[in-house]
């Protein structure tokens, strides 16, 4: 009966920390993500005749607004329409500065 209790005792402890890998793990795609959707699109945008510093500029928005709207693995999936207006949000709030 003790060994049933102290298991039961200590189940919240280990999905406490099930929570906090969860955390971790969703931090690390996130960071991933941002830093290699701005290398990969700053890249493909001065390839096509953007000056480096707006494209930076516009990549950095356009990852930053995706991973305020999506979590971790969720960062994984988002389709190209939605980075493309992501670009589109960041576009209009530059243009209205």
């Amino acid at each position: 009966m003790r060994a049933k209790l102290a298991t039961l005792m200590l189940l919240p402890l280990s999905l406490a920390a099930c929570g906090e890998v969860k955390k971790g793990f969703d931090k690390g795609v996130e960071e991933n993500f941002v830093r290699e959707f701005v290398n990969g699109c700053t890249t493909s945008a001065v390839k096509a005749g953007s000056p480096p510093a707006i494209a930076s500029k516009m990549c950095s928005c356009t990852a930053d607004k995706l991973a305020e709207k999506y979590e971790g693995s969720a960062l994984l999936g988002v389709s190209q329409d939605e980075m493309l207006a992501a670009g589109k949000q960041c576009l209009l709030e530059q243009a209205a500065k």
